[in-house]
């Protein structure tokens, strides 16, 4: 199974991937890599590091794929994929969760963010907001 998660930010992917995934499952996150490679915060990276996040996730989702392929579960929290990416996992044949929340949640849960999450998560509403089903689930 090849489960991806997207949404705005501060809507849980993380914290829904932990609640779901289990013991053995394959998970790309982003941020967890960022942090496995140096960096001190969950969310706000310095640019080496972010630079090298980005390339490893890149390498893991490629691989995380193959294994898929292979019968493994996996789980890739993209908070918003390209159509090139959307692209791919569809081509996986990839279940596609988008988790959503209303705008003021969103951003009472930014509040201990640097402001520039506010726009984040107002830029993330405008352009696929209205792609969110209410069920959570969408198709490419």
């Amino acid at each position: 199974m090849l489960t991806v998660v997207t949404g705005p930010p501060c809507v849980g992917k993380t914290t829904h991937v932990q609640t779901h995934a289990k013991p053995g499952d394959i998970v790309v996150d982003y941020d967890a890599l960022a942090v496995a490679l140096g960096s001190p915060d969950s969310h706000d990276h310095p640019a080496p590091v972010a630079y090298v996040a980005k390339a490893a996730r890149q390498t893991a989702i490629r691989a995380a794929i193959g294994c898929h392929r292979g019968g493994a579960r996996v789980w890739i929290i993209d908070t918003a994929p390209s159509p090139g990416r959307q692209r791919q996992y569809a081509k996986a044949g990839a279940q596609v969760i988008t988790l959503t929340a209303p705008p003021d949640v969103l951003h009472a849960r930014a509040q201990a963010r640097p402001k520039a999450w506010h726009a984040l998560i107002d830029r993330w509403l405008t352009d696929h907001g209205e792609q969110a089903d209410p069920r959570g689930m969408r198709a490419w």
